[in-house]
């Protein structure tokens, strides 16, 4: 029945779009994690913020929200499980209706707690797998058995009838077993995603981006059909049909139809953009939501805008994000050595794709 509706869920996300509203929110209750994956980009989480939000003052988060729109929320942290009243918060989401996930290590999930989301029925429980082995993945988590927790859970949620899914940051240190992830997926049968960009940390720190792909491990994650984007399989003549149409389009739905909302109740375009739009506790979010400069800025720019990206032939295979921009040349609107980069390998691949199947032909 869950998987019926995420045709519909797409459906609403594009209403969303055109009408801003605020659609999809990630609700970061906390930074404290119990583990310390190597490329994590929250500092100082190795303990709870003590501007935390409440209890109480997390639920007026969610009556906002709900008063303004939003479907899908999502419950990230940190490590959310951290939080004494998660299942507290979550059974009063689930109240204002909307459709719950949760992004985790599965460290904290037993019988007990798969059991309690099977009742408060959670359309998805995101699981972070950093590996297919014990051995890579508890190298990056810094915690040995956290690999065997985590497929626990996993096993543990598809017991119980909860919809689970694995979530993969591929970088060099588990390259080497991203097949294996893919085949440990579909033999628990669950849904993945995998991210390739490892971002730098909140505070600015650039030692993480070293951890991502080399160009010939990222090329060859683009080659494998099940994870390369659509984009990739267009011909020169469709390129430029899809790069005259993205031209007009949002750079991103970051303050669009989508946004972040920290654990000391900064409202944010999104989890990596290191500006806040404005702050719960000092205003509301429908008036952070619809008055924000920042927001406004982003809602109002197009690519035809971009001076340094708007006559680029590789428009269509370059997913630039704003807030990596802003990190790296500080303006959300500059090109990026890392999305111009990778555009050009995105190329390569397509090509070496073109040629293939003329071959074949």
């Amino acid at each position: 029945m869950q998987d019926q509706l995420i045709p519909l869920l797409y459906r609403a996300d594009q209403v969303a779009v055109d009408k801003r509203i605020p659609y999809s929110v990630i609700f970061e209750v906390t930074r404290h994690c119990n583990l310390d994956c190597r490329m994590c980009y929250v500092v100082g989480h190795e303990s709870a913020d003590p501007e935390e939000l409440s209890t109480d003052e997390a639920k007026h988060v969610l009556d906002q929200l709900a008063q303004a729109g939003t479907l899908r929320l999502s419950f990230s942290g940190g490590e959310p499980f951290l939080r004494a009243d998660l299942l507290e918060l979550i059974a009063y989401a689930k109240q204002l209706a909307f459709s719950v996930d949760i992004m985790t290590n599965g460290i904290l999930i037993g019988p007990e707690t798969a059991k309690r989301l099977k009742k408060l029925v959670v359309w998805q429980v995101s699981i972070s797998l950093l590996g297919a082995t014990p051995e890579t993945h508890d190298s990056i988590t810094g915690r040995k058995g956290s690999f065997t927790r985590a497929l626990n859970a996993l096993k543990l949620l598809r017991e119980e009838g909860v919809r689970a899914r694995i979530k993969t940051l591929i970088m060099k240190q588990n390259f080497h077993e991203y097949k294996q992830i893919i085949d440990l997926a579909k033999d628990l049968g669950v849904p993945f995603s995998m991210d390739p960009t490892v971002s730098s940390r909140n505070d600015g720190d650039t030692d993480t981006l070293s951890m991502n792909l080399t160009d010939d491990q990222f090329k060859e994650l683009l080659a494998n059909p099940s994870l390369g984007p659509r984009t990739l399989s267009l011909n020169g003549d469709e390129l430029e049909a899809n790069r005259k149409v993205r031209l007009d389009g949002y750079l991103c739905k970051a303050g669009i139809s989508f946004c972040d909302i920290s654990w000391n109740g900064d409202v944010r375009p999104c989890m990596q953009y290191p500006e806040s739009a404005g702050n719960l506790r000092e205003d509301s979010f429908a008036d952070i939501w619809n008055e924000s400069p920042l927001f406004e800025k982003l809602r109002n720019a197009r690519r035809t805008h971009l001076p340094d990206c708007k006559d680029c032939a590789l428009l269509p295979l370059c997913f630039r994000c704003p807030a990596t921009a802003l990190l790296e040349k500080g303006d959300p609107f500059a090109a990026y050595e890392t999305a111009c980069h990778r555009a050009a390998l995105m190329e390569e691949v397509r090509f070496a794709r073109i040629e293939e199947a003329s071959i074949g032909s």
